[in-house]
């Protein structure tokens, strides 16, 4: 059975933090080709952020803020 398991996080906590961007990086730089520039904009204090494990290993990740939209 799948131990799933999603811990929240802000950008103080490097580890996580660094885990995270691995997984954007992969996902929106490489594959999709955004630029690096344009994905880690956003980042700050006023982010929150999620990651997503499956048996222990992460496999998805989240960030929120709000804004004036």
């Amino acid at each position: 059975m799948n131990s799933i398991k999603i811990i929240k996080f802000d950008f103080s906590d490097i580890e996580l933090y660094q885990r995270s961007i691995a997984i954007r990086r992969e996902v929106f730089v490489d594959e999709q080709n955004v630029s690096e520039e344009l994905e880690m904009s956003d980042d700050g204090n006023d982010v929150r952020y999620f990651l997503l494990f499956e048996n222990e290993k992460e496999v998805a990740t989240a960030r929120y803020r709000e804004t004036d939209f």
